[in-house]
This record gives C-alpha cells, sequence and structure tokens, in this order.
C-alpha cells in the first residue's frame, strides 16, 4: 500500500494565570498548505481579542496572499452564534483563504470546548442518572453550551 495523501491538524489551548484569558493555536499541515492561527480569547464575553497566523507554505502561488492582514478582521467578534458565517466573509469564502478561516475556526472550537471540560467533569455523575437527557437540560448543566449551536438553543 503506497501512502497518497495525509493532513495533520493540532489544536491547543492555554489559560492565562489571572485564569481571564485563553490562548489557542492550531496548525494544519498537507500536501497543499502549511499555517498556523493563534488567537486570544477573553474568557468573561468570548470576544477574541487578538489574532496572529502564519503561512509556511501553500502550493498555489498567490493564495492567500493578503489574507494574514486581514485575519485581523475578527478582532472583537465574539465566539458564539453565527461565527461562522462571519469568519467565512471576512477571511474564507471563494475570494479568501479557507485554510485560514478553518484554523481560526478551530481555535474557537478549542475554546469553547476547553471552558466545557470541567463543567462536564462535574456533570458527569448526574447526567449518567438522568433517564430524560434533552438538549435544554444539557445546557440549564453547561451554561456556556446555551445557544452554542442549534441543539442548544434556549429561546
Amino acid at each position: 500500500m503506497v501512502l497518497f495523501y495525509t493532513k495533520n491538524k493540532s489544536v491547543h489551548v492555554y489559560e492565562d494565570k489571572n485564569k481571564k484569558t485563553l490562548t489557542s493555536r492550531a496548525t494544519m499541515e498537507d500536501f497543499f498548505f502549511k499555517g498556523e492561527v493563534e488567537i486570544e480569547v477573553k474568557i468573561a464575553g468570548m470576544e477574541i481579542l487578538k489574532i496572529d497566523g502564519k503561512i509556511e507554505r501553500t502550493m498555489f502561488p498567490g493564495y492567500c496572499d493578503g489574507y494574514l492582514n486581514k485575519i485581523q478582521n475578527v478582532v472583537g467578534l465574539r465566539i458564539g452564534s453565527g461565527l461562522t458565517k462571519k469568519i467565512m466573509k471576512l477571511v474564507g469564502d471563494t475570494d479568501g483563504c479557507n485554510y485560514l478561516a478553518g484554523l481560526i475556526m478551530e481555535c474557537c472550537e478549542g475554546c469553547i470546548l476547553a471552558l466545557t471540560v470541567k463543567p462536564l467533569e462535574r456533570a458527569v455523575p448526574e447526567i449518567k442518572q438522568m433517564k430524560d437527557l434533552t438538549p435544554k437540560k444539557l445546557a440549564d448543566m453547561l451554561p456556556n453550551m446555551k445557544n452554542s449551536c442549534l441543539a442548544f438553543k434556549v429561546d
């Protein structure tokens, strides 16, 4: 068997010492692209405070040129409902750089998951005993999940 294609993605999320911000770094490498994005997010409000990125390799000359500057447009956005659409409009889409947009989304998802781990660990024993678990009940137990997606939409 011959290996034809490999893609490696990595996401790491760190909490600062004061527990006020998260730093999330996503890297991706495949045959066509190698790059990374790092964001800093204020935990209260989930606002993107800083973003940085770099592209080490792209197989298509000119693809993603200028988009390292355009990623700065996501500073000030809040991680929450509608984020994917906003990031695609600002960075990705047909005339953008979908690689960078994807890495930004990976960083944001990493932040959400990082903040979900501790409450989920506390809730697991209770969840295991619930016979009528619904997305609404789970969202009540894990407040950062409220309105994070259609399944956890709270009116």
